[in-house]
């Protein structure tokens, strides 16, 4: 039977404050989103749902389930509590839904605290409403049950789903359990049923036929003859059909472990060059690493060397500017005076002067032009370096303007240096961060790759040898060999046994005194018939849902992991008994195992997996359980969240998604808005083009945690 969720309320459950009315969520069939940034509310939705269905919640601190009989005080919300300090108080979820006959179920677990919060009194309720009546569900077994028809127990792992539990959704290591897995979401369980019983049936056909056989076989010593020598042919038989099966079991299970280890042994060679290269890229990456960690050193002796006086940094300008107004200050002193020629400066000629000398060619004490190299030339030469040489020391004020002077001179050249300094220390700091980067995406890229090469994150870090595994692989092909040796040989002997039986029995009926034993041969015979007919039929439908759900599998996974850069290979599913089933990935081209596929990956590979079994089941082609999932957008990409949301209700009738990948926290006001991705999702919805809810949690942000709540926004 199909069930819908109507709707899901909080009554002061943990930061869900206040009555059930003002913390109610209402669904639909399809998608319905519940979007809220960390600390919104998402976890302690889904920990109502675990209280309801497993008495269980969600430890933050251990991130796993727990009784929640030891967490009541922790699930009271604070703001509530503090509020009605010394009273009595209560707290609950409560849970509708509908079935396909339109009857409505309801369903409230509380808990009611003493004033003193050292005591508290828990309550189950549950009743069903059809046509205006209501049956009221007496016992927890009578609203255990009722809540089933909602989500079975056997389903509530497909149906309650956390992100990090999404990589558990499928067990496809274990061929056993995938293949138990198939059986209880596919519904072949049921046709295994009857051919089950049809086996009974005929054991019981069987042992009735030999007891009429040994009455008839007391008044004949050839019918007892026969008759012993049958049941020791039937114990035979029965011992070697029993070894032959644990010997095709030892197969399957060293054929999953020769699969798994196959690509690893194939790229051995892969490996080795790879993890060379991880380790030399590593080293350089520790060595940029060390670098920037000793930066600030560098920056220290680069910038503030001795050539780099900072004293005049940004004031090249100011040299210019002070000459003007030096000749300016000479020439109105020259006009003040009435003198004729020259006027030179105080302390004259200064180096500043004498360098202008030698650049201009020209004397500015006498006037007259001169050559380079020439005698006036080579004597202000002379007469520049006799100042550098003299190193007098004056404690005048004039000594220390034409000290400042001398210094100004080499602004210029000191101020291209300094910004030179602060030119190559930015660009050495931005390569080494470029460095560092493009590091860590070659190691992590060489870790994708040896992965994909059959290798694990430890094989890649460590010096140990591919040994163990070698030792592995080479033990599953000697059980494989081994066991087919078994089979080979004995399968031919078993057959012979069972035709020897057939042959007694066949003497055992020929016998003139059978007559009295025909009809139970009969009847045993047309059992057996059936019996064989079922097995058949049996057999043939698992083939093919095993068919149906690789083919499926590969459609789904690809729809959803369209558009990424990276494909993700082919799911190949595989029958190796009929208790084991085998998956693996494999490349396009069907030859290489894909081992390592990113988290994304595999939680898509899952996912494709369950929908295709459930596509594929007997009866019908939609999940009957709603699926309620917390986070499963972690370590998707954009590309798998839109993939998700196109292809997911095709198989599920419905989904209640709890997501932070579609909203953003301004940290101002700490206030949860939408980002593009989870305004695309409302506008689609509010447009029709999802069928579905959509709501925002609101938290109200205060500094006392005690007076935290959630605020539930629905969009129309």
């Amino acid at each position: 039977m199909a069930a819908i969720i109507r709707s899901i309320s909080f009554q002061n459950f943990y930061n869900y404050y206040g009555s059930y009315r003002d913390n109610t969520y209402n669904f639909t069939e399809g998608l319905n989103f519940i979007n809220a940034d960390n600390n919104g509310g998402k976890t302690k939705f889904f920990c109502g749902l675990l209280w309801l269905f497993m008495d269980k919640t969600y430890d933050m601190d251990t991130m796993e389930r727990v009784e929640v009989s030891d967490q009541f005080n922790l699930m009271l919300s604070k703001k509530a509590d503090k509020e009605n300090a010394g009273q009595l108080i209560t707290m609950g979820v409560q849970l509708t839904f509908e079935d396909d006959e339109k009857a409505l179920y309801t369903f409230v677990k509380q808990v009611e605290f003493s004033a003193d919060r050292k005591n508290h009194k828990t309550s189950f309720t549950g009743k069903k409403t059809l046509n205006g009546i209501d049956t009221l569900f007496i016992s927890d077994t009578e609203r255990n049950q009722a809540l089933e028809l909602l989500i079975p127990k056997a389903l509530n792992r497909y149906a309650l789903l956390q992100g990090e539990k999404m990589d558990k959704l499928l067990d496809v290591t274990s061929s056993r359990d995938f293949a138990n897995t198939i059986r209880s979401l596919s519904g072949i369980r049921e046709i295994e049923t009857i051919s089950s019983n049809a086996s009974k049936w005929h054991k019981s056909s069987e042992d009735t036929l030999k007891e009429k056989e040994s009455v008839l076989a007391k008044t004949n010593a050839e019918t007892e003859r026969l008759l012993k020598q049958q049941a020791g042919l039937k114990a035979n038989i029965d011992q070697l059909e029993a070894k032959i099966e644990q010997k095709k079991e030892e197969k399957a299970n060293a054929s999953i472990v020769r699969d798994t280890l196959e690509a690893f042994i194939a790229n051995a060679k892969e490996r080795t060059r790879l993890k060379e290269q991880y380790t030399k890229v590593n080293e350089e990456l520790a060595k940029k690493k060390k670098e920037l960690n000793d930066f600030d050193i560098r920056i220290s002796s680069k910038l503030l060397a001795n050539y780099n006086p900072w004293l005049f940094y940004g004031i090249s300008n100011e040299k210019e500017i002070f000459q003007r107004m030096r000749d300016d200050h000479f020439i109105e002193t020259k006009n003040a005076s009435g003198l004729s020629g020259i006027l030179l400066p105080a302390d004259s000629p200064d180096q500043p002067s004498l360098k202008r000398m030698l650049q201009e060619r020209k004397c500015e004490v006498c006037g007259r032009p001169f050559e380079e190299h020439s005698k006036e030339w080579e004597h202000i030469l002379m007469l520049i370096h006799r100042g550098e040489e003299e190193q007098t020391t004056r404690n005048d004020f004039l000594g220390l303007v034409d000290s400042v002077r001398s210094s100004v001179e080499s602004v210029g050249t000191n101020e291209q240096r300094i910004k030179a300094a602060i030119k190559e220390t930015k660009s050495e700091y931005r390569d080494l961060i470029i460095a560092i980067r493009d590091l860590n995406t070659q190691s992590d890229q060489i870790l994708d790759q040896f992965q994909n090469a059959g290798g694990n994150i430890d094989d890649v870090k460590s010096d140990n040898s591919d040994s163990s595994r070698i030792k592995e692989y080479t033990h599953a092909l000697k059980t494989i060999s081994e066991a087919d040796n078994f089979i080979n040989e004995r399968s031919p002997e078993l057959e012979r046994r069972k035709a020897d039986y057939e042959a007694i029995s066949k003497r055992i009926a020929d016998s003139p005194d059978a007559a009295d034993t025909k009809p139970y041969r009969d009847f045993e015979n047309d059992i057996k018939a059936i019996m064989e007919i079922l097995t058949e039929a049996r057999e043939n439908i698992y083939n093919d849902i095993i068919h149906n759900i690789e083919s499926s599998s590969n459609d789904f996974f690809h729809l959803l992991t369209q558009n990424n850069a990276v494909g993700g290979g082919n799911i190949r599913i595989m029958k190796l008994d009929d208790k084991n089933i085998q998956v693996t990935v494999k490349s396009v081209d069907g030859k290489d195992v894909m081992t390592g596929l990113g988290t994304g990956f595999q939680r898509m590979k899952q996912l494709a997996i369950l929908m295709a079994i459930i596509q594929t089941q007997i009866g019908g082609t939609k999940y009957d359980a709603p699926l309620i999932a917390d986070a499963p957008f972690s370590e998707f990409s954009r590309n798998f969240i839109n993939n998700f949301i196109d292809e997911t209700p095709k198989v599920f009738k419905q989904e209640i998604i709890l997501t932070k990948d579609t909203v953003d926290t301004i940290e101002d006001t700490g206030e949860v808005i939408l980002n593009d991705l989870g305004d695309n999702i409302r506008q689609r919805i509010i447009n029709q083009d999802i069928r579905g809810t959509f709501y925002l949690n609101q938290p109200v942000q205060v500094d006392d945690q005690t007076n935290q709540r959630t605020i539930i926004k629905q969009f129309n």
